[in-house]
């Protein structure tokens, strides 16, 4: 068991320093009557509304899923009914929400977040766009022009325990970024 710990830990400090690059192929099928939009920079993300309603409904569903009353003390249950009532909030938002919907005017006030501190900054929000982006299922428009193709330079950082990602998704400027953030693989 000592050895396969020790030939694991060398295994992740050997990639310490290299990149990888990879192309995101966006969609070019999707139901484009009922979009909403995410601006960052240059760039003007859209996803189907009916994707990302479904995903916070989804979302929302999983805390109110009755197995957990057997596993949770009743205070745990309640915040789990909390968040569920967030999601499903946000769910219903994206359910009436028009084609071209700013979605940074949505918010999941979850964790720390409340909703004027969460409204155009939705870290819930931003993850589910991240998402749907990376698994190219976004339209995207650079600087008024749509791409059909990004760029993702996936940099390795630390060692050992402390390795992960950096991530940038780009069209043609790594300095210009859609996306950048970090992936901690480690412990």
């Amino acid at each position: 068991m000592k050895h396969i710990l020790i030939f694991f830990l060398i295994a992740l400090y050997l990639p310490g320093h290299s990149q990888h690059y990879y192309e995101i192929k966006l969609s070019k099928t999707l139901n484009e009557k009922r979009l909403g939009s995410w601006a960052i920079g240059d760039y003007k993300v859209y996803v189907e509304l009916d994707v990302l309603e479904n995903n916070f409904r989804s979302t929302g569903n999983s805390f109110l899923n009755p197995d957990l009353k057997n596993y949770y003390p009743d205070s745990v249950i309640a915040s789990f009914n909390l968040s569920a009532k967030m999601y499903l909030e946000t769910a219903e938002q994206l359910k009436k929400a028009e084609n071209g919907s700013d979605l940074k005017k949505l918010t999941v006030p979850a964790g720390g977040e409340n909703e004027k501190e969460a409204l155009g900054n939705s870290r819930e929000v931003e993850i589910k766009i991240k998402q749907l982006l990376r698994n190219g299922l976004a339209v995207v428009y650079y600087k008024g022009e749509r791409v059909f193709i990004l760029k993702a330079r996936y940099k390795a950082q630390g060692d050992g325990l402390d390795f992960g990602y950096d991530i940038l998704i780009y069209f043609d400027d790594e300095g210009n970024y859609v996306l950048k953030y970090n992936e901690h693989l480690g412990w």
